[in-house]
C-alpha cells in the first residue's frame, strides 16, 4: 500500500516509512490514517463516521481533532501511574479492570517513566495459539467468540482478595463465607457476588493460607518410613512402584504404649487420595474408654507382607513387643497374619460385627426368595447377638441343618459353614463378653470425621490434602484427651454407675459367696431378691480399664459379669 507526503508530494511504499519521513524531515507529528469500520478494531462510535485505527492513540487524535471533543487525560504529571481511589470506586462502578499489559517505557532523555493502562473492555483479546492450535481451553466453560476482551472473566479487586484471604485464614468455613457474600447481593450485580468455591480456592492457593513455614525439630517427626514410588529399599522386601508411608508421632507412641495391652483395632478406609492409597490405622481403647489413633498409614498395597512392615517399624519404634489382650480386625485375616507374625498370638481375636453384618447382607443374594432371605437373615443376627455359650452351639447346628435342608438357603448355608462354623469364637457375642469391644466403632467414627468434617465431604484428589486432614485429627484428638486428663470427664457410663449403686443400696437382696472349685480363683456371689437370682462373678484384676470405677465403692464394672439364672 502506497502513501503519499502532502507537503514535498514524495511517495513512500508503506504508512510506517511516511509517518518516519514527516517525524523526521518536516518534524510534524503524523496524522493516523483512517479506514473503514470493519478494518480494525479501534471504532469510531460518533454518528455518520465511518473511522477505524489501528492503534488507540489514532482514535484518539481523531476524535480530537475531526469532532472536537475535548478529553480530559487524568495523572498527566505523575511519573508512576498509579489508581487512586477514585479509580477504584470508577472501577467498581463500571464493572471494569485496569490493566498493565506491558512494561515500563523510560525516555533516554528525560529519564521520565511511563506506564500504559488499559481496560479490560478495550482492544483484541491476545491469543498465543495460531491456526489448528488455537482451540479454546477445556476447563474453562466458555469462550470468547468475538475476539474481544471478554467482560465477565473480570478479577476479584485486590480489596476483595484481601477481605476473602483474612476469612480464609481465620478457618471460616467456605460455606459460611459464600452465604454471607450471597446474603449482601443488592439490585446492582457485582464481580464479588459471583464468588464460586474455586475462587476461595484460588485465594487460598495465592496467599498460601494452608502452607506453613519454617523446619520442625527433628524429634518432633511423624514420618517412621517412606517408599516413594520408583524407589528401592533394601530393609523390605518392597517391589519398585510399591509405595508405603507409615506415621506416628510422640504422643501417638506414648498412648499406644500405655494402652497398648488392652485392645488393638485395625482397620483400612479409602478415599481421602485419588490414588488408590489405603489407609491403614492401629487404634487403641484410652482410660476414657474412646479410640485413639496409635499410628497410620498410607500404601497401594493390601497383602499381609505391608501389614508385617507396618507392624515391624513400629516395634522398632516402640522398642518392644505390643501384647494386648484383644484384637479386633476385618474378616479377611490379613491384619492379625501380620499382627501375629511380629507381635505374637493375642488370646482373643475377634471380628469387626460390622464386616460381619456386610458380608452377610452381600452373600444374602444367594438365596433368591426374598421372605426367605428376611428370615435367615434375622435368624442370623438373634444367633449373633446370643451371649450364652451352651445356647449358642445348639442354635448354631440348628442353623446349618435348617439352611441345608431346602433348596433355597442351601447355597447360602454352604458359604456360612464354610467360613463362619468353625471360626465362630471370632465373631459370636458369647465369646466377647470378656473383650470389652464388639465393633470397630471407634474406626468407623474417626473414618467418618476426617471424610466429612475434616474434608468438608468433598473428594480429595491430593494425598497431601487427606494426609493433612489425618494429621488435623490425630492432633485435635491429643489436645481433646489432654483437656480430659486435666479437667476429667463426666459421661453417660458414670452416671449409670451412680445411679446403679444409689439402686442396689436401697434394694433388698441376699448376698452369699460361693465356694471355688479347685484351680478356679474367680470370685463368685449369689445374690437373691424376692423374684430373681443373680451370680456375680469377678474377673481378673489384670484387665481393668480404669475408666468405669464406680466412685463409692472402688469397683471397676468391666471386671464383673453378671448373669441371671
Amino acid at each position: 500500500m502506497s502513501a503519499m507526503c502532502k507537503i514535498c508530494e514524495k511517495e513512500f511504499s508503506s504508512q510506517f516509512n511516511l509517518n518516519k519521513h514527516l517525524k523526521n524531515v518536516h518534524k510534524t507529528k503524523p496524522v493516523a490514517v483512517s479506514y473503514k469500520k470493519s478494518v480494525w478494531s479501534y471504532k469510531c462510535e460518533e454518528p455518520s463516521c465511518n473511522s477505524s485505527f489501528y492503534r488507540n492513540q489514532g482514535l484518539i487524535d481523531h476524535l480530537l481533532m475531526c469532532h472536537n471533543m475535548k478529553l480530559k487525560v487524568r495523572l498527566d504529571n505523575l511519573r508512576r501511574y498509579k489508581i487512586s481511589e477514585n479509580e477504584k470506586e470508577t472501577e467498581k462502578a463500571t464493572i471494569c479492570n485496569y490493566v498493565r499489559l506491558r512494561g515500563k517505557k523510560t525516555s533516554a532523555s528525560s529519564g521520565r517513566q511511563t506506564f500504559y493502562y488499559n481496560c479490560n473492555r478495550t482492544g483484541k483479546l491476545p491469543c498465543s495459539k495460531k491456526g489448528k492450535n488455537k482451540v479454546a481451553n477445556k476447563k474453562l466453560p466458555k469462550s470468547c467468540k468475538l475476539n474481544k476482551s471478554c467482560i465477565q472473566h473480570i478479577r476479584l479487586s485486590r480489596a476483595d482478595r484481601n477481605a476473602v484471604a483474612s476469612k480464609l485464614a481465620a478457618a471460616v468455613p467456605k460455606e459460611r463465607i459464600l452465604g454471607e457474600i450471597r446474603d449482601n447481593i443488592g439490585n446492582q450485580l457485582k464481580r464479588v457476588n459471583l464468588i464460586i468455591k474455586q475462587d476461595l480456592q484460588n485465594v487460598k492457593r495465592s496467599f498460601k493460607i494452608d502452607m506453613q513455614e519454617g523446619v520442625r525439630n527433628k524429634d518432633d517427626a511423624t514420618i517412621l518410613l517412606y517408599k516413594r514410588e520408583g524407589d528401592i529399599l533394601e530393609s523390605f522386601p518392597l517391589e519398585e512402584n510399591d509405595f508405603c508411608l507409615i506415621i506416628m508421632s510422640q504422643y501417638q507412641q506414648h498412648m499406644l504404649v500405655k494402652y497398648g495391652n488392652n485392645i488393638i483395632a485395625v482397620d483400612g478406609t479409602y478415599g481421602l487420595n485419588n490414588y488408590d492409597f489405603k489407609l491403614t490405622t492401629l487404634m487403641v481403647v484410652d482410660n476414657f474408654n474412646e479410640g485413639f489413633p496409635g499410628a497410620f498409614m498410607f500404601t497401594n498395597r493390601k497383602d499381609t507382607l505391608i501389614h508385617q512392615i507396618f507392624f515391624e517399624v513400629i516395634e522398632s519404634k516402640v522398642g518392644n513387643k505390643i501384647s494386648p489382650n484383644t484384637f479386633m480386625s476385618d474378616i479377611t485375616g490379613v491384619f492379625y497374619q501380620a499382627w501375629s507374625s511380629v507381635m505374637g498370638v493375642v488370646p482373643f481375636q475377634l471380628y469387626c460385627t460390622w464386616h460381619i453384618d456386610r458380608a452377610w447382607r452381600n452373600n444374602l443374594n444367594k438365596i433368591p426368595n426374598i421372605e426367605k432371605r428376611k428370615e435367615v437373615y434375622k435368624t442370623l443376627k438373634v444367633l449373633h447377638q446370643n451371649v450364652d455359650e451352651t445356647s449358642f452351639r445348639k442354635q448354631l447346628d440348628n442353623m446349618i441343618n435348617f439352611l441345608f435342608e431346602d433348596a433355597d438357603t442351601e447355597k447360602f448355608g454352604s458359604y456360612f459353614k464354610k467360613y463362619y462354623y468353625e471360626n465362630c469364637k471370632l465373631w459370636a457375642y458369647c465369646y466377647h463378653k470378656h473383650c470389652g469391644i464388639n465393633t470397630n466403632i471407634y474406626l468407623e467414627s474417626m473414618h467418618k470425621q476426617i471424610k466429612y468434617f475434616y474434608l468438608h465431604g468433598t473428594p480429595v484428589k491430593r494425598l497431601d490434602k487427606g494426609l493433612y486432614a489425618v494429621l488435623q485429627y490425630s492432633r485435635d484428638k491429643m489436645v481433646e484427651h489432654l483437656i480430659k486428663e486435666t479437667k476429667g470427664k463426666s459421661s453417660i457410663h458414670k452416671k449409670n454407675i451412680l445411679q446403679r449403686h444409689t439402686t442396689a443400696i436401697s434394694s433388698q437382696f441376699s448376698a452369699e459367696s460361693i465356694e471355688n472349685s479347685e484351680g478356679d480363683n474367680i470370685k463368685k456371689w449369689k445374690l437373691e431378691s424376692d423374684n430373681n437370682i443373680y451370680y456375680l462373678e469377678q474377673k481378673s484384676s489384670d484387665i481393668c480399664c480404669n475408666n468405669l470405677i464406680c466412685d463409692l465403692c472402688a469397683i471397676c464394672i468391666p471386671l464383673l459379669y453378671m448373669h441371671l439364672h
